[in-house]
């Protein structure tokens, strides 16, 4: 009998990059389908583009409304290489707004049951994964005056940040200033198609933590090697909040935290920073040396146990 990951991965020669990148133009269009038209543009629909594009490399499982009466706002993001290690992660997906001078990301919005990120946050902890924000910055020339740190003439980067991923972490940071939030996402986010891939340009990032000894062995061979896969996805993110973390005026934390077995790595380093909670925990408790049951059911029968359904708008499985 073939294994469960391999039978669900008919997914032809396209790598997953180049599948992304097919999602990210179906995004394009959408947006500038409606400008062209007078029309605005919705995170719903542009996730809708998102996961459509991506197929069948990305596998979307979601319930009907006829399936279930309360559907969360949240997508569930499973990165899922052919070892069957995977990296997890919660997303909630914001667009931008305004013009230049005035654009804006609200980071703060809240409902009737509580701030946006809390209830985020909340959920992420329950399904044991980090919490993210999927950013549509619409089209490139009509976002001119957002730039990343190393912007060129023409930016490959930033023509890619149309569909990017931020940390919910470094999202709670930048809310602080909500005037410059849109700008400053811009700056820290990554776009996702560059996600399955680490280059491991930043592997001095984390000299503050291998002087204090509180990487263990393996945690600190996977931050000085560049990884591929879930593995990437997983790095890249825990990169960029380590990044931001150096930029804190605060001591570091030596203490670490037994996670157990389920995560990949069962020792991680507690230190927090000024972020809401420990950074090393909240990211890598997602990554994982194999997939939840829900996950594999929903890639053999295309179907999600009640308790997800109820919680999520739907399951994204990224095959790698």
């Amino acid at each position: 009998m073939s294994d469960p990951i391999d039978a669900g991965r008919d997914v032809g020669d396209i790598s997953l990059t180049a599948s992304l990148r097919q999602g990210r133009l179906k995004v394009d269009t959408y947006v500038d389908e409606s400008l062209a038209a007078f029309q605005d543009w919705s995170e719903e629909t542009a996730t809708e583009m998102l996961c459509n594009g991506a197929a069948p490399r990305v596998l979307t499982v979601k319930p009907s409304r006829r399936q279930e009466g309360f559907m969360g706002a949240d997508w569930l993001w499973w990165w899922l290489d052919p070892d069957g290690v995977c990296f997890g992660m919660l997303s909630q997906a914001k667009r931008l707004h305004g013009t230049p001078g005035a654009r804006e990301i609200d980071f703060l919005y809240r409902n009737k049951n509580g701030r946006q990120i809390d209830l985020l946050m909340h959920t992420a902890r329950d399904f044991g994964v980090p919490a993210v924000y999927t950013l549509y910055y619409g089209l490139p020339d009509q976002r001119a005056d957002l730039r990343c740190r190393e912007h060129s003439q023409a930016c490959e980067r930033c023509r890619q940040a149309s569909v990017s991923v931020l940390t919910a972490l470094e999202a709670d940071e930048i809310a602080l200033q909500p005037r410059h939030a849109a700008a400053q996402a811009f700056v820290q986010c990554t776009p996702l198609e560059q996600l399955p891939f680490h280059d491991n340009r930043s592997r001095a990032l984390y000299g503050y933590l291998l002087a204090d000894g509180s990487l263990s062995p393996a945690l600190k061979q996977f931050l000085q090697q560049p990884q591929r896969g879930a593995r990437a996805a997983a790095r890249v993110l825990i990169d960029r909040v380590a990044f931001e973390r150096q930029l804190q005026f605060s001591g570091v934390s030596s203490d670490t935290v037994d996670v157990g077995s389920e995560p990949l790595f069962d020792t991680l380093p507690l230190d927090r920073g000024h972020f809401r909670e420990p950074y090393f925990q909240h990211i890598l408790r997602g990554l994982r040396a194999a997939p939840p049951a829900y996950v594999m059911d929903a890639l053999v029968s295309g179907s999600l146990p009640s308790w997800v359904r109820q919680s999520v708008a739907g399951v994204v499985i990224a095959r790698t």
